[in-house]
């Protein structure tokens, strides 16, 4: 998985490319608890170009909802591929994420 961001005032936006399997959740988790440490507490994950997340995953972006709110900050998702959103849905995590069709309006609705 290839992980790329950009900070936009207080949100990072998180691209993510390829598959996000457990090969790649610590390199996720190392820069999240970095970007906290500088204090990001906003998340938007852009995930037009994941092509497939597997259980560990899954885990990693729940710690991550997990770990903003307990810094009363939040994630959202955008850019919900067909293939992602099945496996979403499957797991039954479709509702647990809000889900915003482009990168911008998941920034707006962090303002």
């Amino acid at each position: 998985m290839k992980l790329t961001h950009e900070d936009h005032n207080q949100v990072s936006v998180l691209n993510l490319q390829g598959d996000l399997t457990h090969e790649s959740t610590d390199h996720l988790r190392k820069l999240v608890v970095q970007m906290m440490d500088n204090n990001t507490r906003d998340f938007v994950l852009d995930v037009n170009e994941m092509e497939f997340i597997d259980s560990a995953g899954l885990e990693a972006i729940i710690w991550l909802q997990e770990r903003c709110g307990e810094q009363l900050g939040q994630v959202r998702l955008a850019n919900v591929q067909d293939n992602v959103n099945t496996i979403l849905e499957i797991t039954r995590l479709a509702s647990r994420f809000d889900k915003h069709p482009s990168v911008e309006s998941a920034i707006k609705s962090l303002r």
